[in-house]
């Protein structure tokens, strides 16, 4: 895991499936260890775990208690199932931070400031989950 910061400021954290793989392309491998990584903090608005488990593993069975909570931004994960793309990590004011390089089974969460991506790879899949509730791109994006 790694995270990409400012001024003592986590603006996002990248994980890769890759960290465990004996090679780039290598996705079947044993879990050694099982565990539950957390990406994000507690503090989040979205929180992100990378889950390493062996066949028989079972979460039992359960529901969430209705706890509302206040959020007052918008925070981003990206997935990346198939393909490449790159992600630009900026600072509230459009600064650049760094540049990072999503491969397949890779992860990035976006806490603050802004960002960009470009698909780098045809046929390139991936997911992007965020807290909501989004109302439309005027009321809840602005483009730098």
């Amino acid at each position: 895991m790694k995270k990409i910061c400012k001024n003592d400021k986590v603006y996002a954290v990248y994980s890769s499936v890759h960290d465990n793989a004996t090679s780039p392309n290598q996705f079947q491998f044993l879990i050694a260890e099982e565990r539950s990584d957390w990406i994000t903090e507690d503090k989040e608005a979205i929180q992100v775990s990378r889950m390493c488990y062996n066949k028989g593993k079972i979460f039992r069975k359960h529901k969430h208690i209705l706890r509302p909570r206040l959020n007052n931004y918008t925070q981003e994960a990206f997935i990346v199932v198939q393909g490449k793309l790159e992600a630009t990590i900026c600072d509230e004011n459009g600064e650049f931070i760094e540049k990072v390089l999503l491969h397949q089974g890779d992860v990035l969460a976006c806490l603050k400031g802004s960002h960009s991506f470009q698909v780098v790879e045809d046929s390139s899949i991936f997911f992007e989950v965020k807290n909501g509730c989004f109302t439309s791109v005027d009321e809840d994006k602005v483009f730098l």
